[in-house]
């Protein structure tokens, strides 16, 4: 192995991304929407909704009975990631019951019972 040819060779800086402290939880839910109404759209609402989300991932779509026609339901996992200390049981149901407030009042969604 020449050492000298491999010193040679450009050197990029390497950056460090702290690990986080706090774990992250995640939350599916599953809501009901009319067919007009993207996926884009719905996941910008819910990453709007927080700063403490960090992802938002689609894991199914379905429309049939009990779903009305005119209707979808998209079902989706959302991640959480705490800054300042672990979310606690009634933080995370206080942050999801926001969460579908915004999507109630700005496009109709509704969670899917």
């Amino acid at each position: 192995m020449d050492l000298d040819t491999i010193e040679s060779l450009p050197h990029e800086p390497v950056y460090f991304t702290p690990l986080p402290k706090f774990p992250e939880v995640q939350r599916d839910l599953a809501l009901v929407m009319d067919k007009a109404i993207s996926c884009e759209q719905v996941v910008n609402l819910i990453q709007g909704s927080s700063p403490l989300i960090r992802e938002v991932k689609l894991f199914d779509v379905y429309e049939g009975a009990p779903i009305p026609p005119t209707k979808k339901s998209l079902a989706f996992t959302l991640t959480f990631r705490p800054e300042e200390k672990a979310f606690t049981p009634e933080e995370l149901d206080k942050l999801t019951q926001e969460i579908l407030e915004k999507l109630k009042t700005s496009c109709d969604i509704a969670l899917r019972v």
